[in-house]
């Protein structure tokens, strides 16, 4: 070779890697730009908590040492009160001594022996109260007004025996998050990360579990959610759930727990059976829950302001009346709402409305001794330190106090003698702890000194959760500072309690008094913290995580266009550069102003890593904007507007549909049957459109894959798992009955059959281009088909594992297994799972080993040729030293689809990968997405070569005009010779709507419990937490991997190695136009999550699909950057480019 070639040779390889590192560097600024986005979003709108395993004990509460740091319990306190299991632990001196719980309580005396919990769900803080002074001018316009009189009748006529609060819930406003609140006294978020995180079932220590641990006996009546949270805790025949998803049903729930209702109530009556009262009676329960639903629903249905209402709220009004005169004076009774509502009757956000409840307490006997009003100056000066964020009392309809919803949990556990649960973090309800015996005098030192124990005592557990959270998370979100305020105020409380309790002199009620405040300002202050950090939505990190997303998109879309516009001047290595040098000043500049600015002006929770990340995108999206101004002139109009296609207006169309169906939560719901009609009008529209083809052979072959590809679609349709929301309008088949996980035998059948049709279908449309050759005979024949054998096998081999194991259980008191039996099991098993890994170790080792050795499907073969005769409706190449002369000729078999051949061998190796993590139906169904992904292929190259034959008809018509000298010139050359083999947008926009099909198809829904958690045991027998995460990940986005995977397949399929082929910037274009659809309809989703931040079905229906729109997103930028463009297409282009000897720009 000359010198000076060799050179040139030299400087075009190097150009040839460098175009494709920065197109790998690009696609990963990128990433990054979804990954800050979605991270900022997330951090102000999925509210995360920790969940600590410690339980409570009855007989050690929580008092320790304050002076040692190991924080271990201090057996020497002179603990306050003496009748308690506490107390008796305490006195012993026995070591591993056990103590029953009794009638004396564990950490405080028992003051009541049974529970009433009466929830009404939505019954919002105004629906309670009267209205006594305020005009009503129209009575029917406020039909929620004054229809509880029975509150305001015991108010006022047993003021000893009744309280009212405001009882103002933390968001979410769901019913699931407010049990949990309501049980546990923490604040519950969208994620509880924990112990709990595979389940609905709480875990974590709470009331109920508290109950049951002592011997008490639960009888539970009404929302099914309570069965889901607490699934064994309930006495069995004393518990009657009822569903509570049908919002339209305003009595069904309601009727159902008044028929219960009082029966249950007479049978535990202590006044009625107190002489026979048997603890081991089934018929006799301790607490009492009932939970209604009818204001709830009668809100969802038809706001609170209509006649329904009204009646609804006049059936709970007698419903009370009848409770209270029923039960004992052993009694105490809890009457409140989980949540409010809105002016429209949702819930789910954080608005007033919302948040604003009712809570009221009633008991025969006393309930509250402040006669003397001593709460009230306890109040005021807890007001005046405005340390805390919230009011002891409301004005907003006359004086009333409020409280936090978790405040009933430490008051409910201490009236009932049980242990607070360890996580709670509400504060003790002053009113009904200023004394503890109803004959005890009415002293105020006395009763302020009670009150003041048991708020010490309710700081001492709060302070004990908050540093054992803390030990147990070092890089938790309490900060060091906050648990330092915290550490101070403790320990200024209790160098103030212990100077008080030693003191001689006479204790003052001013003393008194300003020692409750500061332990009740420290509750106030803990809870202030943690709710800033567990259960706020944070407006600042919303709004900065959907602008980086929507910047995003604006930069694809710019960059997509510019490279349309000029192909010359498109440059990746310089739009990297100005990206790296703006996001690097960003980040500078953002740590700058956090140092010298930033303490006055940033919230508690943007940390400096937010803004970092917030500053880095910024600035590399606006140096992109600038590079992307200077290198572009734009008119103030253009002189002619473009001609829109119609493929290009159903792209649009199809991309506005997709993106604003967020907007609705029933569209939401059914996306899957909104993908099917899509895809379906692409294929009809295409279908038709083929008759105007005059070329008869290219005409079938258009309808004939079309056909096949609706075929698919209908096919695809068929497999589903329904959502709740969906019923009674969905079927699932995804399995043989929606009761069941194991598939039916014909499903087995079908995906044996899969085997053998697959292979087969990929070789036959290989051999269309004569590029069934090199690596792909091998690979198909053997190893694709080998894996898929496997795969099948093992799937009949579970099913078949499935029934003989329920055989064994129905059977297992009857037989016993022998050493034969034992040995057959656990060598079926082995078996079992031995192939599976050899499917596993054909997929990652042997494919991906073979194709990397040899990844083209090109073969030389030597042919006879005529002198005179061409070769130009042939598929393959003549080799470049080929004489015709000699009449023999060097023939490249596979020339035409040299790159889409190569790079779909590559493409059935991660679909083998992905086929053996699938259930039988989800495997069949991904095989038929590999089915459809050919068709759209074939699609795709047949309208090109339509197009084609139509510009060349043009070009023979008008050769004596100047649009033939023009199409010679530099400018329009692309656009001439290439533009008919230029990837459209409705061409990505078909293939990401196959990729939600196909999602769907596969078993999966926009939920966590579609999660086929059952899959990450493919192979092993044991929980693993590499293997198993990575299975369900595989097996959960599937659909995203391929069809993510599949995009340089719209620019290779059937693309010749020519040099002057702008091969770097199609790939570009095609990978930029599927990362912007997916871009515009994930940033969709997270906007509308965040616009119905308030709506009911927020965390049922708007912040999953957020969460899914972000996870796959991320997965499509991951697979393209690394396993596509980093891997697949790096290695293709290095072979055919060395084959040829040709460089692509």
């Amino acid at each position: 070779m000359h010198p000076t070639n060799a050179k040139q040779n030299d400087s075009s390889k190097n150009n040839f890697y460098k175009n494709h590192v920065y197109l790998i560097f690009f696609c990963f600024w990128i990433l990054l730009l979804h990954l800050g986005g979605i991270y900022l979003f997330t951090r102000g709108f999925l509210l995360t908590r920790f969940v600590l395993d410690n339980h409570s004990e009855c007989s050690k509460p929580p008092l320790w040492d304050n002076d040692n740091n190991n924080n271990v319990y201090n057996i020497q306190y002179d603990y306050p009160w003496q009748n308690t299991v506490a107390t008796r632990f305490r006195q012993k001196d026995q070591k591993n001594q056990s103590y029953i719980f009794n009638s004396d309580g564990c950490w405080y005396p028992k003051i009541f022996k049974k529970a009433v919990i009466i929830i009404i769900d939505a019954l919002r803080f105004d629906f309670a109260i009267p209205h006594l002074n305020k005009p009503i001018q129209n009575p029917e316009s406020h039909y929620y007004l004054n229809k509880l009189p029975i509150f305001n009748q015991l108010l006022t006529t047993q003021p000893s025996n009744s309280l009212l609060f405001q009882y103002v819930a933390d968001p979410p406003t769901t019913t699931l998050q407010r049990l949990k609140a309501l049980t546990t006294g923490t604040l519950p978020t969208f994620i509880d990360a924990g112990s709990n995180f595979a389940g609905y079932a709480i875990d974590e220590d709470n009331l109920i579990d508290q109950f049951k641990n002592l011997g008490m006996k639960i009888a539970f009546m009404g929302d099914d959610t309570w069965v889901s949270l607490f699934p064994n805790q309930f006495d069995q025949n004393m518990t009657h759930p009822f569903p509570s998803f049908n919002v339209w049903d305003l009595h069904t729930v309601d009727d159902g727990i008044l028929n219960l209702l009082g029966p249950t109530l007479k049978i535990g009556n202590d006044n009625k059976v107190s002489d026979s009262y048997d603890s081991s009676n089934s018929s006799q329960w301790d607490i009492l829950i009932a939970h209604f639903l009818g204001v709830d629903h009668c809100g969802h249905r038809y706001g609170p302001d209509h006649p329904a209402m009204a009646e609804k709220l006049g059936q709970m009004d007698d419903m009370i009346q009848d409770v209270i005169r029923d039960i004992d004076d052993n009694t105490v009774i809890f009457i409140m709402g989980d949540h409010g509502m809105d002016s429209k009757g949702d819930h789910g956000g954080d608005s007033d409305e919302e948040l604003e409840s009712t809570l009221f307490m009633y008991s025969k006997k006393w309930l509250t001794h402040d006669t003397t009003n001593i709460l009230s100056r306890i109040y005021q000066k807890l007001d005046a330190t405005e340390s805390h964020g919230s009011k002891s009392f409301t004005k907003k309809f006359g004086t009333w106090r409020s409280i936090p919803q978790i405040d009933l949990v430490p008051t409910l556990a201490l009236l009932l003698g049980i242990p607070i649960p360890f996580n709670n973090l509400g504060s003790v309800i002053p009113e009904v702890f200023l004394s503890y015996s109803e004959d005890d005098d009415l002293n105020i030192n006395k009763q302020l000194m009670n009150l003041l124990d048991v708020t010490r005592l309710n700081v001492k557990q709060v302070y004990q959760y908050i540093i054992e959270y803390s030990l147990q998370q070092p890089s938790t979100e309490l900060s060091k500072d906050a648990i330092h305020v915290l550490r101070n105020m403790f320990d200024h409380a209790e160098s103030k309690y212990n100077l008080l309790k030693n003191s001689s002199d006479l204790l003052l009620i001013d003393d008194l008094e300003d020692l409750i405040v500061l332990y009740l300002s420290f509750l106030k202050n803990t809870l202030f913290i943690c709710r800033r950090l567990w259960a706020q939505f944070d407006l600042p990190l919303i709004i900065s995580g959907i602008s980086i997303l929507i910047l995003s998109c604006l930069c694809i879309g710019l960059h997509i266009t510019r490279n349309k516009k000029n192909s010359i001047t498109f440059d990746n290595q310089i739009t990297v550069i100005y990206a790296l040098v703006g996001g690097s000043f960003g980040a500078v500049f953002s740590l700058g102003f956090i140092k010298f600015i930033g303490p006055l002006t940033i919230g508690f929770s943007f940390s400096t890593f937010d803004f970092t990340i917030f500053g880095a995108s910024f600035g590399s999206m606006i140096a992109f904007i600038i590079h992307y101004i200077i290198s572009n002139s734009f008119p103030i109009l253009p002189k002619k507007f473009p001609f829109i296609s119609f493929d290009t207006f159903m792209s649009i169309f199809f991309l506005i549909i997709h993106s604003c169906l967020f907007a609705s939560n029933s569209f939401t719901v059914f996306e899957d049957r909104i993908t099917v009609f899509l895809l379906q009008t692409f294929g009809l529209f295409t279908f038709f459109e083929a008759f105007k083809i005059k070329n008869k052979e290219l005409q079938l072959k258009l309808q004939f894959f079309t056909f096949m590809y609706l075929l698919a679609t209908r096919i695809a349709a068929y497999s589903t798992i329904c959502r709740e929301e969906q019923m009674p309008y969905c079927t699932s088949t995804f399995y043989i009955s929606p009761t069941s996980t194991v598939s039916s035998p014909l499903i087995l059948i079908i995906l044996t059959t899969m085997t053998v049709f697959i292979p087969f279908i990929i070789c036959r449309l290989l051999k269309l281009s004569e590029s069934y050759n090199g690596v792909a005979p091998l690979w198909i024949e053997f190893g694709l088909r080998g894996g898929l054998i496997l795969s099948a096998a093992y799937w009949i081999m579970d099913n078949l594992d499935s029934n003989s194991t329920s055989s064994i259980i129905v059977n297992s008191d009857e037989t016993k297994f022998n050493t034969m039996d034992i040995i057959f099991n656990q060598s079926w098993r082995w078996f079992k799972n031995f192939i599976v890994r050899l499917a596993f170790g054909l997929s990652t080792i042997v494919g991906t080993v073979a194709w990397s050795t040899s990844p083209l499907c090109l073969e030389l073969k030597m042919i006879d040729i005529e002198p005179n005769k061409t070769l130009n409706d042939r598929s393959s190449q003549l080799a470049e030293n080929s004489t015709k002369s000699s009449g023999k000729a060097i023939e490249i078999l596979g020339y035409k689809n040299a790159f889409g051949a190569s790079y779909f061998v590559f493409l059935t190796i991660i679909y083998l990968l992905l086929f053996i993590t699938q259930k039988p139906m989800g495997g069949i169904m991904l095989s038929i997405a590999l089915c459809q992904l050919m068709c759209l292929l074939e699609i795709i190259d047949a309208k090109r070569d339509a197009y084609e034959l139509n510009i060349e008809k043009k070009l023979l018509s008008k050769e004596d005009e100047i649009y033939v000298s023009n199409a010679s010139s530099s400018s329009n050359s692309y656009t001439n010779n290439f533009q008919h083999k230029s990837t459209k947008f409705l061409d990505v926009v078909i293939l990401s709507l196959l990729s939600s099909l196909y999602f769907f198809s596969t078993g999966h829904q926009a939920t966590l419990s579609s999660i086929q958690w059952s899959v990450g045991f493919i192979g092993i027998e044991e929980l693993n937490y590499f293997i198993s995460p990575s299975l369900v990940t595989l097996n959960t986005l599937s659909s995203q991997i391929l069809f993510s995977l599949a995009v340089p397949l719209l620019t290779f399929w059937n693309i010749t190695p020519k040099s002057d082929y702008p091969l770097f910037q199609e790939l570009t274009r095609s990978i930029l136009m599927y990362i912007f659809y997916n871009g515009i309809v994930t940033t969709s989703s997270v906007f509308w999550a965040a616009f119905f931040k308030r709506h009911l079905m927020v965390w049922k229906i708007f912040a999953p699909r957020f969460m899914l729109g972000g996870i796959n997103l991320l997965t499509t930028d991951l697979v393209i950057c690394g396993l596509s463009i980093g891997f697949g297409c790096w290695k293709i282009m290095k072979e055919i480019t060395k084959y040829f000897e040709i460089i692509y720009k």
